[in-house]
């Protein structure tokens, strides 16, 4: 009874946030409405608290986009809030059948709202690597955050170095927005060359 377990469900990554004395949980529901198929169907879900005891679900946070579209699954990202005061879930979207070059691509998009549990899905926004710098079918988890010293919006994310390799060109990408809408493609924030991947970037200033 301790752990939260939504029902005919499973718990995916945990996307946290925090607002005025409210810690926001949002997670990643799979259903596994097919029998061996995993993460297919998954989109957030939230849940909130302030004791870490007491603990309140909301049902649906981010509406998938159906079988055509690139959000067909909405997989790990980050949220914040703008100094408009505009909160912004900046998030993973996947669909097994948008491929290129045989191979299914991730992409970058984002659900916005005035509060936490009103978020909606921007249609307009769809940010996908450069297949430059970057290989097109490694890129998610956006980790975003306000850098003070430049004045500007960094994401960090889950990627693969262009023509890289397999198992040694996992890197953590760069990418710097001064309206969280136009994003440039940076040199890798972490490149050690190592790692088939390094899942769910975050950093923190200590």
């Amino acid at each position: 009874n301790i752990f939260y377990k939504p029902e005919n469900a499973w718990v995916g990554d945990l996307i946290p946030y925090y607002e005025n004395g409210t810690y926001f949980a949002f997670y990643l529901h799979d259903p596994r409405n097919r029998k061996d198929e995993f993460a297919e169907d998954t989109t957030w879900h939230l849940v909130t608290t302030k004791n870490f005891l007491d603990l309140t679900y909301h049902g649906e946070a981010i509406h998938p986009g159906g079988a055509d579209k690139p959000d067909r699954n909405a997989y790990t990202g980050s949220v914040i809030r703008d100094d408009n005061g505009i909160c912004y879930a900046f998030f993973t979207a996947f669909n097994e059948d948008i491929k290129i070059d045989g191979k299914s691509v991730q992409s970058v998009m984002r659900a916005k709202g005035t509060d936490p549990y009103h978020l909606e899905t921007d249609r307009e926004f769809l940010f996908a690597a450069d297949d430059k710098i970057y290989e097109s079918f490694d890129w998610r988890d956006p980790y975003v955050f306000f850098h003070e010293k430049e004045q500007c919006w960094w994401m960090l994310l889950a990627a693969r170095r262009k023509n890289a390799g397999g198992l040694r060109g996992g890197c953590i990408a760069l990418c710097k927005s001064k309206d969280l809408t136009n994003w440039t493609y940076e040199q890798p924030f972490f490149d050690p060359h190592m790692y088939v991947t390094m899942e769910c970037p975050e950093v923190f200033q200590m």
